[in-house]
């Protein structure tokens, strides 16, 4: 059996295991890109619920009227 060269050997490609960390490198940055966006998202619609509330309140306080 010729023997066998370590460093030609892992230079030709990067063993499972480096895979598999890489793989879920690129897992978990497409998870925070998605967190990051969600956020976004969850703030825009507060933002948009608090409006709608404000003017629910204005058009009750105009009619002279009480939520409660």
């Amino acid at each position: 059996m010729p023997p066998v060269d370590a460093d030609a050997q892992t230079s030709d490609r990067p063993s499972p295991l480096v895979s598999a960390a890489q793989r879920l490198v690129g897992r978990i940055e497409a998870l925070v890109e998605e967190v990051a966006r969600l956020r976004a998202d969850n703030a825009a619609l507060r933002r948009e619920v608090r409006e709608a509330v404000g003017v629910i309140d204005a058009g009750w306080r105009r009619r002279g009227w009480s939520r409660s």
